[in-house]
């Protein structure tokens, strides 16, 4: 799945290019977390770590797609005693 590891400043160059609208930038502690306005109305959100890479993006339908498998979305997936 690295290939759909980017930076977030391709990101906001890919959407610029696609006329989709910033809606905010917020950082945080661990990354940030950015969303748009797109031409057709709907919004995503696409989430980036620490280092500025693409980790995450969701959509209005909260449909996820997540490049870093040691999300806490995959650990509720795996061992119930918390082992991995």
């Amino acid at each position: 799945m690295d290939t759909l590891k980017c930076t977030k400043l391709d990101f906001h160059r890919f959407a610029e290019r696609q006329g989709w609208l910033l809606l905010y930038d917020n950082p945080r502690g661990d990354g940030s977390s950015v969303s748009y306005l797109l031409q057709d109305g709907n919004c995503i959100v696409a989430d980036f770590d620490d280092v500025g890479l693409f980790k995450s993006l969701t959509d209005i339908t909260n449909a996820r797609t997540e490049v870093d498998s040691d999300s806490q979305d995959a650990k509720m997936n795996g061992d119930e005693n918390g082992d991995e």
